[in-house]
């Protein structure tokens, strides 16, 4: 599978929330913050139920004791994904 280079790192977290049938939230650090270029080269490598409803932009993505990316702590604003 491919990769988008601009990308220089991600993270994807599906959101369930009581009103609605979710979200699928994408945490991103690239240069181009650009969502629609960011969608249509999404869509080229997967399918389309898979793609993000919501873009977060980071200039650094959390990172936990062991280096990866902290899922704990992108969680923390959900309410906001209401």
């Amino acid at each position: 599978m491919g990769s988008i280079r601009y990308i220089e790192e991600s993270a994807v977290i599906y959101h369930k929330s009581e009103n609605d049938n979710g979200k699928i939230i994408a945490f991103i650090r690239t240069a181009i913050k650009d969502e629609n270029r960011i969608l249509y080269d999404l869509a080229k490598l997967i399918p389309k139920y898979m793609l993000p409803n919501k873009f977060e932009f980071y200039d650094h993505l959390p990172k936990n004791l062991n280096g990866k990316i902290d899922r704990l702590k992108l969680k923390e604003n959900w309410s906001k994904y209401e």
